[in-house]
């Protein structure tokens, strides 16, 4: 697998810019949404936005899927970390 050969840096390099990419596409969508309407000729980029959206979303879990296999007690202490700081109320960006 290509993710394999990544190092760790390029990895959470990929996983940034993955989020990024995803979640411009993700504000496009809403932004044309709300242009719209069900019987548009441009409907069918809504498919296109989809379609790119799932790809973002499988290229993120093979990203997270090589780090947890890289680093399985690594990232259990992290989301336990994230957990426990959610749980008092201190929000995951800000935890440092």
């Amino acid at each position: 697998m290509l993710y394999v050969n990544l190092t760790d840096d390029e990895l959470w390099r990929a996983i940034a810019e993955n989020t990024s990419a995803m979640s411009r596409l993700l504000y496009q969508q809403l932004e044309f949404d709300a242009y719209i309407g069900p019987n548009d000729p441009y409907r069918h980029l809504m498919r296109f936005y989809l379609e790119r959206a799932n790809k973002f979303q499988r290229q993120y879990q093979d990203y997270t899927a090589e780090l947890r296999r890289r680093y399985p007690l690594g990232v259990k202490i992290l989301n336990i970390e994230i957990a426990e700081r959610l749980a008092i109320g201190i929000p995951h960006d800000e935890a440092g």
